[in-house]
């Protein structure tokens, strides 16, 4: 059962595998790694410990143990002044998930990359249709192993890494992790 918390901010910690899968194949070294949403910043702490320049997290709530070199409270969607990163790496909420992929194409470099963890079905919504036509999606990596968000049983819901780029191809690339 959800606490209060978790039900408003839609909050679901990462487990470190998932993030270390992910960054296997787009590895954080010598990058500067922005994770919005970032609640006590799981991707920031692998990405650093793999060699990552620097790590910034953002939240709207101020999270004591955040594990980044930077924490910025905020919100990240209201926020239109954001440094340029590298690599954007989030967990965000389902309802405001466009939200956050579209502020983050703002604030990556020309060839930056975003890694967005998310249910496999996000990719299916009539409301969604416009945002996947604009083809920034470069990769989706489905999880072949169930994540669990909260430390026991996993949901019964399929869940991927998608992988956006400001200037991606014709053709979407599909794997699993």
């Amino acid at each position: 059962m959800k606490t209060e918390l978790e039900s408003k901010f839609e909050l679901y910690k990462t487990p470190n595998w998932a993030i270390e899968s992910i960054f296997k194949l787009y590895n954080p070294m010598g990058m500067n790694v922005l994770e919005p949403g970032c609640d006590t910043a799981p991707h920031c702490e692998i990405a650093k410990t793999l060699g990552a320049t620097s790590t910034t997290g953002v939240d709207l709530r101020m999270v004591g143990n955040a594990m980044c070199d930077n924490f910025v409270n905020d919100d990240f969607l209201s926020m239109h002044h954001m440094p340029i990163f590298n690599m954007v790496s989030m967990n965000p909420p389902f309802s405001s998930s466009v939200q956050f992929v579209e502020n983050a194409l703002k604030c990556i470099t020309s060839d930056g990359i975003i890694v967005c963890l998310q249910r496999l079905n996000w990719l299916s919504s009539v409301s969604r249709k416009e945002f996947w036509e604009r083809r920034h999606l470069s990769s989706v990596h489905i999880f072949s192993r169930r994540p669990s968000f909260k430390g026991g049983p996993t949901d019964a819901q399929e869940y991927a890494y998608f992988v956006f780029r400001k200037r991606a191809g014709q053709n979407c690339i599909l794997g699993w992790i």
